[in-house]
């Protein structure tokens, strides 16, 4: 847990280390600049979780956020409270997101690029309530019991959205999917074996989506 990171330290640098069999999550609680470059989380119950103190703006917020060249290996398994969301997330601290479209979000800044994430009992990256939002170029794959939202890549309740040139490999949902989003360009992505026999799934699945661009 790294908390509360815009108060007692201005900025947060975090390259080439390694995170491995834990029975917890990598939290990074609000910071004015972010960068993890880089890094290896390999079986760490609940993944990655970058997150702001509240929304209602009680505290610091997430800003300025680089998450790149990671490697997520088993990440995000079992009943840990927090896990079941993503290799991959960034949230308002919500149990909950806001589904709405609020013209003012508490995460702002927000790349997640060339990242690769295999294995997962949840989602590869979801981000959440957050601004300029740009997810590209990353790998995702075997991914299995896939929880709401239901997607490898998931964002909601989002402004300025750039999600492209992923692949998505063996997921049992949708790849990639969207709503509550202020302004979407989605392009170049690609997938192969999603969905099952029982439940044929598609690359994207948009709802409530202004200013979308392909």
């Amino acid at each position: 847990l790294v908390e509360d990171v815009a108060d007692r330290q201005m900025e947060l640098v975090m390259r080439n280390c390694v995170w491995s069999d834990a029975g917890v999550r990598v939290m990074i609680q609000s910071g004015k600049r972010i960068e993890l470059t880089n890094n290896h989380f390999v079986r760490i119950a609940g993944g990655l979780d970058v997150k702001t103190d509240s929304w209602w703006w009680q505290g610091a917020t997430v800003n300025n956020v680089i998450i790149a060249n990671n490697v997520f290996l088993d990440c995000n398994y079992g009943s840990l409270w927090g896990s079941g969301s993503a290799a991959i997330s960034v949230n308002s601290g919500n149990e909950l997101p806001i589904r709405s479209f609020p013209g003012r979000y508490p995460n702002n800044n927000i790349v997640i690029r060339n990242n690769r994430i295999d294995g997962s009992s949840a989602g590869a990256i979801i981000v959440q309530n957050s601004n300029n939002v740009q997810i590209t170029g990353n790998e995702c794959r075997n991914l299995f019991q896939l929880k709401p939202p239901g997607a490898a890549i998931a964002v909601t309740g989002s402004g300025d959205v750039t999600i492209t040139g992923n692949r998505v490999e063996n997921c049992p949902a949708t790849a990639i999917k969207a709503d509550w989003i202020d302004g979407l360009q989605c392009s170049g992505n690609t997938g192969s074996d999603l969905g099952t026999p029982e439940n044929p799934a598609v690359l994207e699945e948009f709802s409530h989506v202004r200013r979308a661009t392909k």
